[in-house]
């Protein structure tokens, strides 16, 4: 196939490093890294050019100020059969170069065919050159009419520079701890996707190509310059949005991020027509029919196939079933027709081609067997406990963290979330779990989790309006002891009420947050179990009277206000202080992500046995982490669903957790945010 390239790894791009060198495992004695490809050039963003010319009688074009690499198209309805075809380029000594031959394409989107109606053939990298010849295999006779020849040019790359260690250095990161260093598209010069492609909901395989490029490239920076020309091929000439493969290779190793989104999603791009939902497509840069590609190549590609499918949790060992979303060119399965492959597979396999080449193919197996081995170096560390709903998770995470004969179960409405921000530092501070309900009734996997707990007693937090007294007359079946309430009239009233009977007086901190606006109260939470304090709850422009008699009541050694000044007014901050001697702090950020990093970075060091995250737009499974991270020893981040925030990363970094547990679903923290997290697991 063409030389493509593709975007798909854990977090995003910004998480890789931004400068890179061949990898001294991708640079061994069977394939040298070249003096002039010791470190990356920084390729800049010259667009790429098209040209398309009539090949004539001769079948030979000239192109004023010349170009680098070739296709051959013709319209789709052409009265003649097109043979297999080859080309070859007049090198810088004015002789002829060898001829190769061209594959007719079978990549292209899922929903079949290119953009533009024409057939084409593959794009060949050449090398520089001002005349390409085009011909069929096996004959002179003329070419039909109406077949073309596209030149694609650009810019070479600046030449790179290295350090006086003769390496550039590599920047810590995320995915360069979780996994391989990629070349991203910034850094080889891409030009910006068109629209937008879908992603598939998980990967399930990878499918190996060769782009059919001369194997005699020298530099990443002719690597380079074919990969920019084949995205520009893929655009202008196919009508695509984007490069089609996820990832290349070069024969040294390095991986090159292809189609925008390949890092962070399960990219659907336009490798192999119709087997694209759930595969990552990967070009080695060369052509591999009569000549093996080097061992260095060879790993990159299982590293980067080991590494995307170990972010969905696929072991790239065995087969699996895939089935055709419809029939591409030269495919040879009908649409809806499922066939069992090997989960690492080729492209031949799905379609008439010869693609990766015969001596590539060969090596498939061993691809497969040193991508299971990647897989494994690259498995989640981070744990996730879920449920099918949020309720079926508050169990869960109960199940994970508590042991049968708990003193007390908290239970707060699980679509009213203040109660239960209230009620987490009591459980923490009671080593009890926090359940949700429904309005009307204990759902099924709340039920069983309480049955397994055997509580002495189950205290439901909010008034009847919130866990009315058909939910309490459920409960009583489901423990020895009583079922009683904390409630007060309103939410600031209830945390008052819930502070009033777990917390005496004369308590080192007490932390308020905004009772109408959830985020920073969720994340303070296991600071305040960790500190034996209270989270009360105030308006963001006054401090209720409810909860103004319980600071007077416990007259704490500080305060600690959870959130900026939006989210907490200065007036409030000023009336605080007259309950407290230590003075009022707050914990805060310019969102609620950075503010969870603050209030870690306020409470805990680094080392500490458990991190707790979860999705900071979405609360419910926040509400039930908060106690068994405050049991734990550890901080709850927030997260957004398909993102690591850089405040949080770096709060990660700092603490270095023994472990990492991912709360919900991956519809609620995607495998791209658990993949990403996993590399801070100490």
């Amino acid at each position: 196939m063409p030389l493509l390239a593709l975007s798909a790894a854990l977090g995003p791009t910004a998480a890789h490093a931004s400068s890179v060198a061949p990898s001294p495992e991708a640079s061994g004695p069977s394939a040298p890294l070249p003096a002039a490809a010791s470190a990356l050039p920084d390729a800049g963003t010259a667009p790429a050019t098209l040209r398309t010319d009539d090949i004539g009688a001769t079948g030979t074009v000239t192109v004023a100020g010349g170009f680098q690499s070739a296709a051959v198209t013709w319209p789709a309805d052409l009265d003649q059969d097109v043979p297999e075809l080859q080309v070859r380029a007049r090198v810088a000594d004015g002789n002829w170069g060898p001829w190769t031959h061209v594959h007719r394409a079978t990549d292209g989107p899922d929903t079949g065919g290119d953009a533009t109606g024409d057939e084409s053939t593959t794009v060949v990298y050449l090398g520089q050159s001002d005349t390409v010849q085009v011909a069929a295999v096996g004959t002179t006779e003329p070419l039909p009419d109406g077949v073309r020849v596209t030149t694609i040019s650009s810019e070479p790359a600046p030449s790179p520079t290295a350090d006086t260690a003769g390496a550039v250095p590599r920047a810590r990161s995320a995915a360069a701890a979780a996994g391989p260093v990629i070349i991203t598209r910034e850094e080889w010069g891409a030009a910006p996707a068109r629209c937008t492609w879908d992603a598939a909901p998980t990967l399930k395989g990878g499918v190996v190509h060769h782009t059919v490029n001369a194997n005699g490239y020298s530099s990443i920076e002719q690597a380079m310059q074919a990969i920019r020309n084949d995205q520009a091929y893929h655009q202008d000439g196919n009508g695509w949005c984007d490069i089609g493969y996820n990832f290349l290779v070069d024969t040294w190793g390095n991986i090159y991020e292809g189609a925008d989104g390949s890092i962070e999603k399960a990219l659907i791009g336009a490798h192999t027509g119709g087997f694209n939902t759930g595969t990552v497509g990967v070009a080695m840069v060369g052509t591999f029919t009569d000549v093996t590609p080097p061992a260095a190549q060879l790993d990159g590609v299982a590293k980067i196939i080991g590494y995307r499918l170990a972010q969905y949790g696929v072991d790239p060992a065995g087969t699996g079933t895939f089935t055709a979303a419809s029939k591409t060119a030269g495919g040879r399965f009908e649409q809806g027709q499922s066939v069992v492959l090997p989960r690492v597979f080729g492209h031949r396999d799905t379609h008439q081609t010869e693609c990766p080449g015969d001596l590539a193919y060969r090596r498939l197996a061993h691809v497969q067997e040193v991508a299971s081995q990647h897989y494994h170096r690259f498995a989640l560390r981070a744990e996730r406990i879920s449920g099918t709903d949020r309720y079926a998770t508050s169990a869960a995470i109960s199940a994970a963290t508590f042991d049968p004969g708990v003193p007390v179960a908290y239970v707060a409405n699980g679509l009213s979330f203040p109660d239960a921000l209230s009620g987490a530092p009591a459980a923490v501070a009671s080593a009890a779990p926090v359940l949700l309900v429904s309005p009307t009734a204990v759902p099924a996997s709340v039920a069983d989790e309480l049955r397994r707990l055997r509580p002495a007693r189950i205290v439901a937090l909010g008034g009847g309006g919130v866990v009315p007294e058909t939910v309490l007359a459920q409960l009583r079946g489901l423990t020895a002891g009583s079922v009683t309430r904390l409630a007060g009239p309103d939410r600031f009233a209830t945390s008052a009420a819930i502070s009033h009977e777990t917390f005496d007086p004369g308590v080192p901190v007490a932390y308020v947050a905004n009772g109408l606006t959830f985020p920073d109260a969720l994340a303070g939470a296991p600071a305040a179990g960790a500190d034996g304090a209270p989270v009360l709850l105030v308006s963001p422009a006054a401090v209720p009277a409810t909860v103004a008699t319980e600071l007077d009541r416990l007259r704490p050694g500080r305060i600690v206000i959870l959130g900026g000044k939006g989210s907490v007014s200065a007036a409030v901050e000023q009336e605080l202080g007259r309950f407290t001697s230590g003075g009022v702090d707050r914990a805060s950020g310019p969102d609620r992500y950075a503010t969870s990093a603050a209030v870690s970075r306020a409470t805990f060091t680094p080392g500490v046995p458990v991190v707790y995250v979860a999705n900071g737009l979405n609360f419910p499974d926040s509400l039930a982490g908060a106690p068994a991270a405050g049991v734990g020893g550890g901080p709850v981040l927030l997260t957004a669903p398909n993102d690591v925030p850089a405040s949080v990363a770096a709060e990660l970094d700092r603490l270095t957790p023994a472990r990492v547990v991912v709360l919900g679903g991956s519809g609620v923290v995607s495998d791209a945010v658990r993949a990403r997290v996993s590399a801070y697991v100490d």
